[in-house]
């Protein structure tokens, strides 16, 4: 316990933790202030944000080693410099702290107010000089004319007086960052109070020591950094707080009548209260009135909640647990409270029998072995969620209309592995609703094609090596990014799979008689659910229920990435083959789009090379909705796929005006040329001046553009074969 510098909040009327102080960058003034030399015509200048602390200045600083003649100030060490509207005088010393000195090279050191002047003065042995009291305003320990105001009616009332009395040299406006509190957003006032503190460096060592040799994991790993950093710089923690809730401080004070009978720096500790006082023999007692910082006692959580310091069965299972998810914002509040306090309270030389417990292992002190700090949601704005201000989102508005399963889709979809913030976007919710109907569907099918027999030969077939290999495939990245908390990249490849491979592919594939076995799409499905449970448990324990299958989805086993059913080699060559398939089906999708071709419409396409199989045809005609044909007639070249070539009738083309719409083509392949080259000369233009988030936009915007026109290009290359020309390499 002692009187030392911390964050005071006027409105809360507590101390407050550095943890919990926020700051915001606000546009201030900064004030030059001449300081005269004692028994001399000089004066040394000295600028500050915060003139009205100037009747606790107890020196001025200057740079014992000045990179800059203008801020050199040496020649007045030693010397003494009167206090603007105090006069007092106080000395002149030399600090490394006043490197730079907001622009003059010296600094007015009120220890009492400013944390780093407490350093100085601590230093240097300097007197302490409270000027603001607890409830934000000026006290007694200064002239008359401004007790009693508050810190920006005496901040006016400074300056005019600084100005009307020639102290002042000039204003000028700042970028300031300001403290605030973060329960209730007053300026914190730094100021000098008895507080009780926890001495942090016999915690911090050991703390920091676990977390350097890994023996807890943080995803993504640039947090162990964060924490590292904190643990080496952390000062000793003011845990005492003025409000009304909380735990009690468990420290008992003699007493006479209500009142502390001796001084209060002698006191026992105790949980309940004492009977008897060993020194005075006193037996009646105050409790102090001061609570606990609600971090204390949340940083106990890990084993309190389990009976320590009992040695209870729940503590000697579940301690220490697994995986501590949480945010950014909490990391040093909590998460790094809870390793040093478990290092501490989890030592079975000190509180535990060592006989239960064995012997002191960090291992088994920490808490958890993993922690993965998520990205912080805000609004579609960047703003913070705050119901109060109106910009946040309210789930439970998205659950009504979307569906519980939905929503925590749309969130997991938005989310990045190493992200610090994430953007909300509504939007992501209607995807994820769209994707529970897409598999609501999928597994209406498959129950109706699981009731079909089987239409001709026995075994898998090559629709169903393929889906069955991106089956294996999509077990194994899912597993591992579900391993390595990538969940957000978990969902996205189970989106792909299902949306692109099963349902886009295999499941249109599966409506032409004899392309695929009714089974496989079933076992496959069962894979899906499971795989699909932890981001979308209600609709996938639904589904799995009419499957036929016993007992619940959330208690089956995980798939095997294992091989299962299909060779390799045999798999290879069917995923080799629906490639080829789906480059031309996407191919001469993509050329009845730009040619406009009428849904009603199914052109007469002949394919030449190698390497389509005759038994695909019937599927690519149904999924590319056209006709093959190898007669003779006017046909002309439509596109190349792979080693194969697509030419199209011409006659099925009648109505079709092909130059119109190369035209329009080319005009906008033209202005994105255009787009591409001035971002390129951009980017170039930013490199090495800009922030790294704005050039990596700039830079992923660029990208985009590149990748239209190439499809532009494309698309151009295709509509002059059309028209029986290549396209000139102007046009390219």
């Amino acid at each position: 316990r002692g009187e030392r510098i911390i964050n005071w909040c006027p409105r809360c009327a507590s101390s407050i933790s550095d943890l919990e102080v926020r700051h915001e960058d606000r546009e201030e003034t900064v004030y030059f202030i001449k300081y005269p030399i004692a028994e001399s015509q000089r004066h040394i200048t000295v600028a500050t944000a915060r003139p009205e602390t100037i009747f606790g200045d107890t020196a001025v600083a200057v740079d014992p080693h000045p990179p800059k003649p203008a801020e050199d100030h040496r020649d007045l060490l030693g010397a003494s410099v009167v206090v603007p509207l105090a006069g007092r005088t106080v000395p002149v010393i030399a600090d490394a702290a006043a490197r730079g000195g907001l622009f003059t090279g010296a600094l007015k050191v009120t220890p009492a107010h400013d944390h780093t002047d407490a350093a100085i003065a601590e230093r240097h042995h300097l007197p302490v000089k409270n000027v603001i009291g607890e409830d934000g305003r000026l006290t007694e320990q200064v002239p008359a004319p401004y007790r009693g105001l508050t810190v920006e009616q005496a901040r006016q009332k400074v300056v005019a007086d600084l100005r009307s009395q020639g102290f002042l040299d000039k204003e000028a406006p700042i970028d300031h960052s300001v403290p605030l509190c973060d329960r209730c957003g007053t300026v914190i006032q730094p100021l000098v109070s008895k507080q009780w503190f926890v001495s942090m460096a016999p915690l911090a060592k050991p703390a920091l020591e676990v977390v350097e040799r890994a023996l807890i994991a943080f995803h993504p790993p640039r947090w162990k950094n964060a924490s590292v950093d904190w643990l080496h710089r952390v000062r000793d923690w003011c845990i005492s707080r003025q409000l009304w809730w909380g735990h009690r401080m468990p420290v008992w004070y003699c007493s006479d009548d209500g009142e502390v009978a001796a001084s209060d720096d002698e006191f026992v500790f105790s949980l309940s209260e004492p009977k008897k006082c060993r020194k005075c023999e006193r037996t009646k007692f105050l409790q102090d009135p001061d609570v606990l910082d609600t971090w204390f006692s949340s940083a106990l959580w890990p084993f309190a909640v389990f009976g320590w310091p009992e040695a209870t069965a729940d503590l000697r299972r579940f301690y220490p647990t697994s995986v501590l998810v949480t945010d950014k914002g909490i990391l040093n509040l909590w998460v790094a409270r809870m390793i040093f306090s478990g290092l501490e309270f989890m030592n079975p030389a000190k509180f535990l029998p060592a006989r239960v417990f064995g012997s002191r292992s960090p291992t088994k002190q920490i808490p958890f072995h993993t922690v993965i700090v998520h990205p912080t949601v805000l609004n579609l704005k960047g703003q913070r969620m705050s119901k109060s201000l109106g910009t946040g989102v309210d789930p439970m508005e998205l659950i009504r209309e979307f569906g519980a399963d939905a929503t925590r889709f749309g969130l997991l979809l938005q989310s990045q592995d190493d992200q610090q913030a994430l953007r909300f976007d509504p939007n992501a919710v209607r995807t994820g609703r769209n994707f529970v109907n897409k598999l609501w569907n999928i597994t209406r099918f498959a129950q109706t094609a699981q009731r079909k027999r089987a239409v001709g030969g026995h075994g898998p077939r090559l629709f169903d090596l393929w889906i069955l290999r991106r089956r294996q495939e999509t077990i194994r990245a899912v597993t591992d990014a579900l391993e390595t908390f990538r969940f957000g990249d978990a969902l996205r490849l189970l989106h792909d799979f299902l949306w692109d491979d099963l349902a886009d592919w295999y499941v249109e594939v599966s409506k032409v008689p004899g392309m695929t076995t009714p089974r496989v799409l079933h076992d496959v499905l069962r894979d899906a659910l499971k795989l699909l449970h932890p981001f979308l448990p209600f609709v996938t324990e639904e589904r799995w229920k009419t499957f036929g299958d016993e007992g619940m989805l959330i208690a089956a086993t995980w798939p095997s990435a294992a091989r299962r059913g299909t060779s390799s080699r045999a798999s290879a060559a069917a995923a080799t083959q629906v490639r080829r398939f789906q480059q031309i089906v996407r191919g001469f999708r993509s050329a009845r789009t730009l040619l406009g071709l009428p849904a009603s419409r199914a052109p007469r396409i002949r394919i030449r090379g190698a390497g389509v199989p005759l038994e695909l045809f019937p599927a690519i005609e149904f999924l590319a909705h056209c006709r093959i044909d190898g007669g003779n007639g006017d046909w002309v070249h439509a596109l190349a796929s792979g080693s194969c070539t697509l030419e199209v009738l011409r006659e099925d083309l009648a109505g079709v005006d092909v130059a119109a719409r190369r035209s329009a083509v080319e005009q906008r392949a033209a202005a994105l040329r255009q787009q591409v080259q001035e971002l390129e000369r951009r980017v170039n233009a930013m490199r090495g001046r800009a922030p790294i988030p704005a050039i990596a936009e700039t830079e992923a915007l660029l990208v985009s553009r590149r990748a239209e026109l190439a499809e532009h290009e494309q698309s151009l290359t295709t509509l002059h074969s059309l028209a029986g020309r290549p396209p000139s390499s102007r046009n390219r």
